[in-house]
């Protein structure tokens, strides 16, 4: 092999590790909760601060 040759291939590895070492923490994150996880959470935070619940008469 030439030395240029593997210039281009040591760059292009280079390249894909960096791209798959940004791309897959980002694929293997968890979505958020889902909106109904995310009230429940918020009304046990309410309830935690010592709100109760309204009801009307």
């Amino acid at each position: 092999m030439t030395s240029t040759l593997r210039k281009y291939l040591a760059a292009t590895l280079g390249v894909a590790v960096l791209l798959t070492a940004e791309v897959v923490p980002a694929i293997a994150q968890p979505a958020g909760p889902s909106p109904v996880e995310q009230l429940r959470r918020d009304t046990e935070a309410i309830h935690a601060l010592g709100v109760s619940v309204c009801r009307p008469a």
